[in-house]
């Protein structure tokens, strides 16, 4: 046991040993802290019989104080006497230890899944962008050939207006000549 439990173990009996003369007893005293083994006895003293024990970590609801004596139910149902002193409010570091290990242990898998899901979430964000890099690359393509067939698609609108045209102002021209040609060729008599 290092130097600073040892201090901190004799403060806290000093403190619930001072508490038990003063008559003042702490609020939900409920772990038994420390190293310990305690014999739960049917009375208090030394000299009852034992019919339980508990030990760092277990639980004990607190009945009633005694002068050096405590008396608790412990996690079975059963009442008994143990001595004065042993007894904290809060779980002791053991407990506590393994309860951080829990989080700490539970906060891992989820720091594993959240990077499991952060990879794969990289990983089809860089597909998705592959993907959308190409379908821009394709829909670029089709816009250029989209407007290269729209601009191809009216040169037989151009060509089939100009050969109207032109055959309209051959027609003309070959009408108008036709009929020049037909005044010409009679004979008037007036």
């Amino acid at each position: 046991m290092s130097a600073r439990r040892v201090i901190r173990a004799v403060a806290a009996l000093g403190l619930l040993g001072a508490a038990a003369q003063l008559g003042i007893a702490p609020a939900h005293a409920e772990w038994v802290r420390g190293e310990v083994q305690l014999n739960v006895r049917t009375g208090p003293g030394p000299d009852r019989k034992i019919i339980a024990s508990i030990a760092t970590g277990d639980r004990a609801t607190v009945l009633e104080h005694g002068d050096g004596w405590t008396l608790v139910r412990i996690a079975d149902g059963q009442e008994g006497w143990i001595p004065a002193g042993f007894l904290n409010d809060q779980p002791p570091a053991a407990v506590r230890l393994e309860r951080t290990e829990t989080e700490l242990k539970a906060l891992q898998e989820r720091l594993e899944n959240t990077s499991k899901e952060t990879n794969e979430l990289r990983t089809n964000t860089g597909t998705l962008t592959a993907t959308n890099r190409t379908l821009a690359a394709e829909n670029e393509r089709l816009d250029s050939e989209n407007r290269d067939l729209k601009a191809g698609a009216r040169w037989p609108e151009w060509i089939a207006g100009a050969s109207i045209l032109v055959m309209g102002m051959l027609m003309g021209a070959i009408m108008q000549t036709w009929t020049a040609r037909r005044n010409h060729s009679r004979v008037r008599l007036d």
